[in-house]
């Protein structure tokens, strides 16, 4: 099974961090018991791939599809301490 996760509320996400993104990322974070739930479902159905949450799988196909736009979209995103990679 290969996972694709997109934002799991854990540790490395503390409310320093949290509070340096923007409100709609912030607000795209699932909790762990709603990752693990998914991911052992999919298991269960013998799937080979599954985005959590389902709803970004949508994501992925632009991602493949449209690679550049992804890298732009994601750089317009990303907390402002970290480098810009897209130069």
């Amino acid at each position: 099974l290969c996972v694709y996760p997109v934002l799991v509320r854990t540790e490395m996400f503390d409310d320093a961090t949290l509070a340096r993104m923007p409100e709609r990322t912030r607000n795209s974070f699932i909790e762990v018991d709603e990752f693990c739930d998914t991911v052992l479902s999919a298991l269960a159905r013998g799937a080979y791939e599954v985005t959590v949450p389902r709803r970004f799988g949508l994501v992925y196909l632009i991602r493949l599809l449209f690679p550049g736009l992804m890298r732009r979209q994601t750089a317009a995103i990303r907390l402002p301490i970290l480098p810009d990679l897209t130069r």
